[in-house]
């Protein structure tokens, strides 16, 4: 879904409703229309951002995030939270770097794999290293989450 699309046919509503009350009204409010554009794009953004946390709340497991694929449009991506690494039992202060060379297919399968799991390909790497030598670790790194207003 293309917010401007949405946005630009809810204002061009409300330019039609104020002309069919009065004819007159029709001017002001393409004006008004035309700087309000930004404004209820926004309000539009934080609608489905308000939704996705209800949804999430709805669900018995999992969370719902809105994602922006572009400046227009949002998308709605369903977290299972139950594929998130658990807490570390390693010191995660100092991450270690390595350079790892595998078949372009491998690379490829374990990205889908990421991607399905709405993790990076280093968060699920590093969980899969820790599940096959029976450990449990975090991710190193800094992460933002929630949801946030406009």
């Amino acid at each position: 879904m293309k917010m401007s699309s949405v946005t630009q046919q809810l204002l061009e509503d409300l330019v039609a409703t104020a002309r069919a009350i009065d004819p007159s009204l029709a001017e002001p409010m393409a004006r008004l229309v035309s700087v309000s554009s930004t404004v209820v794009s926004m309000r539009l953004l934080n609608l489905v951002t308000e939704l996705s946390a209800e949804l999430s709340q709805a669900l018995p497991s999992g969370r719902v995030e809105v994602r922006l694929t572009s400046p227009d449009t949002p998308e709605l991506l369903y977290i299972d939270t139950s594929l998130e690494a658990p807490p570390s039992r390693f010191d995660d202060s100092e991450p270690a770097r390595l350079t790892l060379r595998l078949p372009q297919s491998l690379k490829e399968q374990a990205e889908r794999a990421a991607e399905a799991g709405g993790v990076s390909l280093n968060t699920w790497v590093v969980t899969q290293l820790s599940e096959t030598l029976g450990r449990r670790a975090r991710p190193s790194g800094r992460y933002l989450s929630g949801f946030g207003k406009a």
